[in-house]
């Protein structure tokens, strides 16, 4: 067994299992056991499921159920087999997991709008980080919108469709809810995404780009090296304004170095031109420094 997760691809699809499912719980937890026994609801598919269910009195979950397969089975036939693939996982387990979380009768928290809300925002970002950040999706609004612009919007920018699609199960959340239900289904919509993003990018450990336009480039790249242990590139610039030609040196460091770099400019070369910046991700071949190329 240990064998077998020395491969890198084994075992990035082991972790990515693991996370799918980890996000696939927590997703279902805050459907079933924050948001319905508050009577609350959001936007995506889950906000047209609650849409529904507030209109006819069919289940939400079964809802989710059938029109989630409904829209599988529509991009596959629209935009092909690779469109679905990652898809098809979260489309079987999801559903399976939301029943069960609303069969075991469990509240989190109810009775308290404002912490309910917050409770779930958390868990359902969280959730929805996870599964997305493994490359996997639930196959929602965002396979909703690329049908969309693939059959009928196809000069629309892909995340304008998406905006657009959200902004009309909110609209609907608001005409067949009373008011603070849609109000919170906004703020839900709005704090989970941000959740969401955080989880899928600025999770775990935090990299900058320091980059530094100087005529002390030998002498501050000896520095970053040998007192960092960073890597330095330097790159030969022209300035547009003065046509005079400059060496850059870009540099990738933890948050910290990026402080003393810059401390260090300020006292021995404080004519220098720095800008600093910060990477969602970087890979390498060997991994040491960075995320292993071969593990994605």
């Amino acid at each position: 067994m240990a064998q077998l997760f020395k491969n890198p691809k084994t075992k990035r699809l082991f972790l990515d299992i693991i996370m799918l499912l980890a996000g696939c719980i927590c997703t279902a937890f805050s459907v079933a056991c924050i948001l319905t026994p508050n009577g609350m609801t959001t936007s995506g598919l889950l906000g047209v499921s609650k849409i529904i269910e507030q209109l006819t009195g069919l289940s939400y979950s079964y809802l989710y159920y059938g029109m989630s397969v409904g829209i599988l089975v529509l991009a596959f036939f629209i935009l092909g087999k690779q469109a679905v693939v990652k898809t098809v996982f979260v489309t079987l387990i999801y559903p399976n997991i939301l029943l069960f979380f609303e069969n075991s009768n469990f509240v989190l928290i109810q009775g308290d709008d404002f912490l309910a809300a917050v409770c779930f925002c958390v868990f359902y970002g969280i959730g929805i980080g996870l599964v997305l950040r493994c490359g996997f999706t639930f196959g929602g609004t965002d396979t909703i919108s690329a049908i969309l612009q693939k059959k009928i919007f196809k000069n629309m920018n892909m995340v304008k469709v998406m905006m657009g699609v959200d902004a009309l199960i909110l609209l609907g959340s608001a005409i067949t809810f009373e008011r603070s239900v849609a109000i919170y289904a906004f703020i839900n919509h709005f704090v989970s995404n941000s959740i969401m993003d955080y989880i899928m990018y600025s999770m775990g450990y935090k990299l900058y780009k320091v980059e530094i336009i100087t005529d002390d480039h030998e002498k501050i790249s000896e520095y970053i090296m040998k007192e960092l242990g960073r890597g330095v590139t330097i790159y030969s610039v022209t300035g547009a304004y003065t046509n005079e030609k400059r060496i850059k040196l870009s540099c990738i460091c933890s948050p910290a170095q990026s402080a003393i770099i810059r401390r260090y400019l300020a006292e021995h070369s404080p004519k220098s031109f720095v800008e600093v910046s910060r990477m969602l991700s970087v890979y390498a071949a060997d991994g040491k420094r960075f995320v292993s190329l071969q593990e994605e």
